[in-house]
């Protein structure tokens, strides 16, 4: 019988982990150094306060102007346009070949100067066929008139005779009116903007041929809504600028004011009268016409950049306390470089001018007052 000792298997032991003295020396090594690092730190000298930076102060920095109450000449602006006094377009009144076109586009002319001249031969011919049927005629026209006294011939043929010598010289009229229609004359000075025919041309009856403008006096034409139509009267003065010359100001007497609105813009055409001989202005330059209002007496006037606009509307932000306050505003006008308020802002209060679109409701603020010479 076996012993049981023997059959039992043996157990190996674990391995025993092998010994590494340098890892300790590396932790001592940098635990000295960490220690002697803070005693350097707790070593150095503090920082003087007066050498330290200051914490940026609060709030976003905004220029600020108070709400005037003020009297307020209203004065509005409407653009308009210059047109001559009159535009003439001229047709031949009858045909034939040019034979003379003495005028050029841009020139002026007086009134019976001459435009264009046709080829009259035809027309000469006819004039002098008409004058002899028409001596021939009043020959014949004598000679029965001495029949009839003499008892000849009887009174109606007197009469025929009378008739025929008539006709005659209604054609004479009708050859001599043809041939005169062969010379083109200009019927009211002006000056020519468009030419239509060109030298040799043959044209036909009715034909358009030029485009004459009236400029020694022209026209401020200006359509003004409901409110400023009621405001001007014929022979009122009013002063208007160029774009074109901007630093000049011209004065125009109201001549024409409509009766009734345009169907589709419902303004009111105002036409002004102005003397164009010495100022030579040109037709279709952009005119802006002032028209006074009136005075508006106490009016609560804030500078028109103050204002963002806003659906439709208009908002400002008020400084309060340290903060900005979203105000929605009405406005009475808008008058140059000034916005009157009608509601939301009272006189006094303080309104942003500057860097109020960095800002929104409730937003912290540094205010500074702004130069009251540059709030207008």
């Amino acid at each position: 019988m076996k012993n049981p000792s023997e059959t039992q298997p043996s157990v190996t032991p674990p391995p025993v982990p092998l010994r590494r003295p340098w890892a300790g020396r590396i932790l001592a090594t940098v635990l000295s150094l960490l220690v002697g690092l803070t005693l350097v730190l707790f070593a150095l000298p503090k920082v003087p306060e007066s050498f330290q930076t200051p914490p940026p102060p609060a709030g976003i920095p905004v220029t600020i102007t108070h709400v005037r109450c003020e009297d307020v000449q209203e004065w509005v602006t409407y653009p308009g346009r210059i047109a001559s006094w009159s535009e003439t377009l001229v047709a031949a009144e009858q045909g034939g070949r040019v034979t003379l076109l003495p005028v050029e586009r841009g020139d002026r002319v007086p009134q019976g100067a001459l435009l264009l001249q046709l080829d009259s031969r035809s027309a000469e011919i006819q004039v002098h066929q008409q004058q002899a049927t028409l001596r021939q005629l009043e020959l014949d026209l004598t000679r029965v008139t001495g029949l009839l006294k003499s008892g000849s011939i009887a009174t109606a043929e007197v009469d025929q005779a009378t008739t025929r010598r008539d006709l005659a010289r209604i054609a004479l009229d009708q050859a001599l009116l043809s041939l005169e229609k062969c010379t083109l004359t200009n019927l009211s000075p002006g000056v020519i903007l468009d030419r239509q025919v060109e030298p040799g041309e043959v044209i036909n009856p009715g034909q358009t041929l030029f485009k004459i403008a009236d400029l020694d006096r022209i026209k401020v034409l200006v359509d003004l809504p409901e409110r400023d139509g009621f405001a001007v009267r014929p022979g009122e003065q009013i002063p208007f600028t160029l774009d074109a010359l901007p630093a000049r100001i011209f004065t125009g007497t109201v001549h024409f004011v409509s009766a009734s609105a345009d169907l589709l813009s419902n303004t009111f055409r105002v036409e002004l009268a102005f003397d164009n001989r010495q100022t030579g202005l040109k037709s279709g330059l952009i005119a802006r016409i002032k028209i006074d209002r009136g005075l508006i007496r106490q009016a609560r006037v804030i500078p028109l950049q103050a204002l963002i606009p806003e659906k439709g509307g208009y908002i400002a932000f008020q400084a309060v306390e340290g903060r900005a306050v979203r105000r929605v505003v009405k406005l009475l006008a808008l008058i140059d470089t000034r916005a009157l308020i009608a509601e939301g802002l009272e006189t006094g209060d303080a309104v942003i001018i500057a860097g109020h679109r960095q800002v929104a409701d409730g937003v912290a603020i540094r205010p500074s007052e702004s130069d009251p010479g540059d709030n207008r």
